[in-house]
């Protein structure tokens, strides 16, 4: 009979001091910086173009959103249709996300294919057409996706959350209505893409079973004439309210309300930030967190609470959040807390604190088994200016920490004033 009750036994076999595998940097003619990861067995590739976004240029909200996505519409030789046929027809996906920091073209394509989707992305960095009945189509639809995303509850709270914490006037604490968007012309995007967009890309990263020839070939499209330089966006971040601010916004038809509670807290480069990692994992980072057990399986207020640090380039902020029974939402607050108090002043037992260790442990081996997580682990020490020891160091403070840390970074970073948003 299978056993339910005792946890498995758990062997990570981990070769400290851990070392990610590097990329490997090419420079083109004209000193375009490529990062190659050649890496994997499947035939499939990933490319990325890194654009670095610029907050302060963007005075009207939604532009870069808008001025990004117009790049998969009609291009030079190409209808929009077309383009999509095209690369529906070479086996490739493209997509384009756009982040607060940075905007990163993808595309997914077999080696075969490299080359010709490299080629189609450049012509749509260089000879974007900006046409105006695509442009009515895309508003159109990204409107009627807010006017939806409006009626969540969960949207709205971690909107009002983020203007909360940095201020409306901050790029990560500006809300976006129906009317920003309405007045938007074909006339800004075109400004904003010969401004911004064809002199932002930084970089690119190839990963995957990519061949030194392939990758070579890839190296000498000119993707950008006038292209940045590779230093990291950083937002502006002005100290955190030392108040706790609590923030009800009503909603009568609404059987649950989305609560939203945190505040601004250290970057990664801090040295206590893996410790603080640690913490809130035990805290509300996994399924069998404290807050899990107590808002969850013992009240029975919701189906799901968490907590998370959020990073950008040089801060992070703490959220934690749920969508709870309406009537209980109060009664949350409380046993947030009550959990927060009680993780700062009665220890942690070794049992627990050894679960989440194997948790964050398995967590980070199932996350290096691609060529593409990889990568993106690279991406992020790049991007965050993290440096080459930041996973060494991570799983050194995973096996190393005590107890007693708990504790600490707990009444150090998160036993302190709170701006909690409630809607519902």
């Amino acid at each position: 009979m299978l056993d339910r009750i005792s946890a498995p036994q758990t062997n990570f076999d981990i070769k400290l001091p851990f070392q990610l595998p590097q990329a490997t940097k090419i420079l083109s003619t004209s000193n375009f910086p490529f990062y190659v990861l050649n890496m994997g067995s499947q035939d499939v590739i990933r490319i990325e173009w890194i654009f670095e976004n610029n907050p302060e240029f963007e005075k009207i909200k939604g532009i870069t959103f808008f001025s990004f996505k117009m790049l998969l519409e009609s291009i030079k030789n190409y209808t929009s249709f077309q383009l999509q046929e095209e690369i529906a027809s070479l086996g490739a996906f493209i997509d384009i996300a756009i982040f607060d920091e940075r905007t990163i073209i993808t595309a997914h394509c077999m080696p075969k294919c490299a080359l010709e989707i490299s080629l189609l992305v450049s012509k749509m960095i260089n000879e974007a057409m900006f046409l105006d009945s695509d442009f009515q189509l895309l508003k159109d639809r990204t409107i009627k996706n807010l006017e939806i995303s409006l009626q969540k509850n969960s949207y709205l709270a971690q909107q009002k959350f983020k203007s909360q914490v940095f201020g409306e006037n901050h790029p990560l604490g500006k809300n976006l209505i129906p009317a920003d968007l309405i007045n938007i012309t074909i006339e800004d995007l075109i400004y904003f893409y010969n401004e911004q967009i064809v002199k932002t890309l930084s970089h690119c990263i190839l990963s995957g079973k990519i061949e030194p020839s392939l990758a070579k070939e890839i190296t000498n499209i000119n993707f950008s004439s006038t292209f940045k330089d590779e230093k990291s966006t950083q937002l502006k971040i002005v100290a955190s309210n030392l108040k706790p601010i609590e923030t009800y916004f009503q909603k009568d038809s609404s059987v649950q309300t989305s609560i939203r509670l945190g505040c601004i807290t250290i970057p990664r480069t801090h040295p206590d930030f893996h410790k603080l990692n640690v913490t809130n994992t035990v805290l509300g980072g996994y399924f069998g967190s404290r807050l899990m057990q107590n808002i969850r399986e013992d009240k029975g207020y919701t189906y799901g609470i968490s907590s998370s640090i959020v990073s950008h380039n040089g801060f992070s902020y703490f959220v934690i959040g749920s969508d709870v029974v309406k009537e209980k939402a109060n009664d949350t607050i409380k046993e947030i807390n009550y959990e927060i108090k009680r993780l700062a002043e009665t220890s942690i037992d070794d049992e627990e604190l050894q679960s989440v260790k194997n948790y964050l442990i398995g967590h980070f081996l199932n996350n290096i088994n691609s060529p593409f997580s990889i990568s993106d682990k690279n991406k992020f020490i790049a991007h965050l200016h993290l440096g080459p020891d930041y996973y060494n160091n991570y799983l050194m403070t995973l096996i190393n920490i005590k107890k007693e840390d708990i504790s600490e970074m707990t009444k150090k970073y998160l036993q302190v004033p709170l701006i909690s948003v409630l809607v519902g």
